[in-house]
């Protein structure tokens, strides 16, 4: 927006502006620096001002202490008033004291004796109705002790700044003389000796003195004592305050606050900040002119050199400007000269070029008829190469197609083929697993068949005893019990391998118990595990079932073990798996882990991509993780993760719905 403004003024006005602003800019900031600086100024040197003042007035507080305690001096050096007080004569005794009370301008005089009984006891009006704080005073009063001390009242009343003096008489104490003046308005008016400064004295946070009669009716706050003067506002009038304490014994004192005011202060501002504006504006009128004379300057050698470029354009090319200096406008005349003239040997050239560019238009256009009969040429030959590629293309697409079809095929002929071994291995394992109790049932029963032979043979030669009758029925009991428990038991064997067999090879859905069922598929592999010294544990809830396919479990849960009976682990060696399955919401979780060898870095990426195995030379197909990873992504709807850590192990974490 500025922008737009500022291209809009005329040549003069943009070179006034920024001489103008700048000089606002630096003239008005200096004013405001150099009258900050200088109200600061002024304003530290009346705190500075206050506090000297209030140090004037302590010292001022000390000469009344020491003239006080002079006058208590003098009455109790009187010559007869020694006498009357040893015979408490108080007649006498007022007669001698009022003399000195009008001489010496004393609010209070008290004369006491060695029983600390007041004697005489001489108030000014403005005091005589006041409680006076003064017991220990009178208390001490007759023991020879010349002190100083601030006297307070209880009822609002000015305090009294007292002196304290022994009387004496051979030498000997015989009572004491108490000399006071109240700080009330009077006293203040004389240590303000005609200044412009107000003091106010303070007892209890009540004003008992002032030489400012509105600051009895004004509500203000004091500054606390030994705090830096600071501004206050007294009956609407601004003053620097400072807070002085007159001491006292016994914690007694009063608090005499220095009102300064900043009237002055504040005419002084006013008149130094309208000198800075009037200078600032006498500036600004002498930067105008000078400014206006030079841009006036600068405009007319401007508009002389536009008049000059008017002419050039209308096409004088004899047109000159004079040059007489060496500043920057002549320079550009200079300049403009130079261009003038290189513009009239350009322009003559160009005529030559011109005529040069009609002839080779010329040769142009029939060079131009010439490339458009061969670009013609070029098109058909061009379409006929296009078309045998695209064709070449097309051929090449669909052996492609037909080759990925033939690895589908193969790939699934091979998944065919994994799980038919794995089928055909776990027959092999049954069969083994069925032949020991079958054996051991076929020897009972021949055991069985010898004994009855031997028994019918008696039987029929009348000899048979009872004792080898009963020999008998016991053999025979146990070689039932023997052949009838190993047909359970090979019963059970080939119910678990046809349950098993028939969920790897028909996938059927259907709802089942997650820890029978791993207990079936472990006994399946059991020909395989009696081989070797590992361990395989079960954890997890023998209560939990899920609705899903058993057969691709069984097919995960085997090929995960052998995954590790192969890869994992030596022959020698000793392992641990662990199988933890778990409901976690809707999800069932399966976590299958080996204390094994761990995968290498380098294959971490790779262990799910078909056909990769690190012991192909050992019989390994590569394809038992990829069979799980697209079982559990694709047929169960799950996901597969894995942990592995070389010399450490590794771990399958294996999540699915537990409602497919």
């Amino acid at each position: 927006m500025f922008q737009k403004i500022y291209a809009r003024l005329t040549l003069k006005t943009k070179l006034l502006f920024p001489l103008l602003l700048v000089f606002l800019f630096i003239w008005i900031g200096g004013t405001l620096v150099n009258g900050y600086f200088f109200t600061q100024r002024l304003e530290a040197n009346l705190r500075k001002e206050t506090e000297e003042v209030a140090s004037l007035i302590s010292q001022e507080f000390d000469s009344k202490k020491k003239l006080l305690s002079s006058y208590a001096r003098s009455i109790a050096d009187g010559a007869d008033i020694s006498k009357f007080v040893l015979a408490e004569d108080k007649a006498a005794l007022l007669r001698e004291l009022i003399p000195f009370q009008a001489s010496l301008n004393l609010d209070l005089i008290e004369l006491v004796n060695k029983n600390n009984s007041v004697l005489v006891e001489l108030r000014d009006e403005e005091i005589k109705t006041a409680i006076l704080n003064d017991e220990n005073i009178i208390r001490v009063a007759n023991q020879g002790v010349n002190l100083i001390d601030i006297v307070t009242a209880q009822n609002n009343s000015p305090s009294v700044l007292v002196a304290l003096n022994s009387i004496k008489s051979s030498e000997k104490v015989i009572g004491g003389v108490i000399t006071g003046i109240a700080i009330n308005d009077d006293v203040l008016n004389q240590i303000r000796a005609q200044s412009q400064k107000h003091l106010i004295a303070f007892n209890n946070s009540q004003i008992t003195g002032s030489t400012l009669i509105d600051a009895y009716e004004d509500s203000w706050q004091a500054p606390k004592i030994n705090s830096p003067p600071k501004q206050l506002k007294v009956a609407g009038i601004e003053y620097i305050a400072k807070s002085i304490k007159i001491d006292g014994l016994n914690n007694s004192a009063t608090k005499i606050v220095v009102l300064n005011p900043t009237k002055n202060l504040h005419q002084t501002e006013r008149n130094l900040w309208f000198n800075l504006g009037f200078l600032c504006l006498v500036g600004v009128t002498i930067t105008t002119i000078i400014g206006n004379q030079i841009t006036n300057f600068i405009i007319h050698r401007i508009q002389y050199l536009i008049n000059a470029t008017k002419r050039l354009a209308n096409g004088d090319f004899t047109t000159r400007i004079k040059v007489d200096g060496n500043d920057e406008i002549n320079v550009l005349a200079q300049s403009f000269n130079y261009m003038i003239k290189q513009l009239t040997e350009r322009d003559r050239k160009i005529h030559l070029q011109v005529e040069e560019l009609e002839e080779t238009l010329t040769e142009l256009e029939e060079t131009k008829n010439k490339l458009v009969g061969k670009e013609r040429e070029y098109s058909k030959t061009l379409e006929i190469k296009v078309q045998e590629r695209t064709e070449e293309l097309q051929d090449k697409n669909e052996q492609l197609k037909e080759t990925l079809e033939q690895l589908k095929a193969a790939q699934t002929q091979m998944i065919a083929q994994e799980k038919l071994a794995s089928l055909g291995s776990l027959t092999a394992g049954i069969a083994h697993e069925i032949n020991t109790p079958i054996g051991i049932g076929v020897t009972a029963a021949s055991v069985l068949e010898e004994k009855t032979n031997n028994l019918l043979q008696s039987f029929e030669n009348g000899n048979m005893k009872r004792s080898e009758f009963k020999k008998y029925l016991n053999s025979a009991s146990q070689s039932s019990q023997m052949i009838l428990g190993n047909l359970n038991r090979a019963a059970e064997l080939i119910q678990s391998f046809k349950q098993v067999a028939v969920d790897q090879s028909s996938e059927e859905r259907r709802v089942f118990k997650i820890k029978k069922y791993l207990q079936e598929i472990l006994l399946q592999l059991q020909p395989k595990l009696s081989k070797t010294n590992h361990q395989v544990n079960i954890q997890g809830s023998d209560s939990l079932s899920i609705d899903s396919y058993p057969g691709v479990f069984s097919q995960i849960l085997t090929n995960l073990i052998m995954n590790s009976l192969i890869h994992a682990y030596d022959e020698s060696d000793s392992g641990n798996m662990v199988i933890k399955y778990y409901q976690e919401d809707k999800d069932f979780i399966l976590e299958y882990q080996d204390d094994g060898k761990g995968i290498a870095d380098e294959n971490i990426t790779k262990i799910f991509e078909p056909f990769f195995t690190t012991k192909r030379n050992q019989g390994g197909t590569g394809l038992g993780l990829h069979i799980i990873y697209n079982i559990v992504t694709q047929k169960l709807l799950g996901s597969i993760e894995f942990e592995s850590c070389l010399g450490v192990g590794t771990k399958f974490i294996i999540k699915i719905p537990i409602n497919i």
